[in-house]
């Protein structure tokens, strides 16, 4: 009977660790923590996306809760851009992700190359298509999954609504079972 527990939370280790996921595109918590704390090391390029600056004082190892679902939703918005532009036959500029990339050297002091490409070709989408007067489709809910610990998608709108209080740690099958 322990082997059959051990061998089934084996199974879900992985699902404890994915903070969102796209068709079979996952998030894992790690990816997001070092992508939302290169954010917060870049309070100019915060406040260009988001109106407001990153929030001050977060426990090191955290990230604030608004600023980690503002990146997944900058990462859904892309995916739905992405799949709109494509539908209508269109691709991203590949000039405008240099661009974009060119002005997050001076914006994103916190972002290392391989970041300041990512970030770069996630607003690349976003940006071609407002450009040529487009909105993104939301996804279907079933094709979206956001950790409950994070907040939940709403696919009347296909944005990521925000759980209510800070972003807990994700939980292991091994603190489950020490409780």
């Amino acid at each position: 009977m322990l082997a059959l527990g051990a061998l089934l939370l084996a199974g879900c280790a992985d699902t404890y660790q994915v903070a969102a996921r796209v068709d079979d595109d996952e998030l894992g918590y790690d990816e997001l923590q070092d992508e939302a704390e290169a954010w917060a090391a870049s309070p100019d390029f915060v406040t260009a996306v988001t109106g407001a600056a990153p929030p001050a004082g977060a426990a090191p190892g955290t990230a604030p809760a608004g600023l980690v679902v503002t990146i997944l939703n900058v990462r859904l918005q892309s995916e739905m851009a992405s799949r709109t532009l494509s539908e209508a036959g269109e691709q991203v500029d590949p000039q405008l992700v240099s661009s974009l990339r060119s002005e997050l050297d001076g914006l994103a002091p916190g972002f290392d190359d391989g970041m300041r490409d990512e970030v770069a070709g996630m607003f690349g989408p976003i940006i071609q298509l407002q450009s040529l007067g487009g909105a993104p489709e939301p996804l279907p809910a079933d094709e979206v999954y956001v950790s409950s610990r994070i907040g939940r998608y709403d696919p009347s709108t296909g944005q990521i609504v925000p759980a209510d209080g800070p972003l807990p740690q994700p939980t292991t099958p091994e603190a489950l079972l020490e409780q």
